[in-house]
């Protein structure tokens, strides 16, 4: 099976439906405040002149090293 690939458009849009999956205030902030860093890297890195490739690089660097972080956040604070 072919892997997904992967844009700063693309982990924008999937940390965006989780914040609308978060069912706590401060879970959901967290999630925002980690996608509002994303959103304006990909925005500066833009009004830099970097091409998409590279934003999708960056983006997609920085997010993976949210994305466990992230996931075990969520983790932590559903109920068991």
């Amino acid at each position: 099976m072919k892997k997904p690939v992967r844009t700063s458009d693309a982990i924008l849009a999937h940390v965006k439906n989780t914040i609308g999956a978060a069912q706590e205030t401060s879970q959901r902030e967290t999630i925002e405040r980690h996608f509002r860093n994303l959103e304006q890297l990909a925005q500066s890195l833009r009004g830099l002149g970097l091409n998409e490739q590279g934003v999708d690089e960056a983006v997609i660097a920085v997010f993976e090293q949210y994305e466990q972080q992230l996931q075990r956040y969520i983790e932590s604070v559903q109920p068991h």
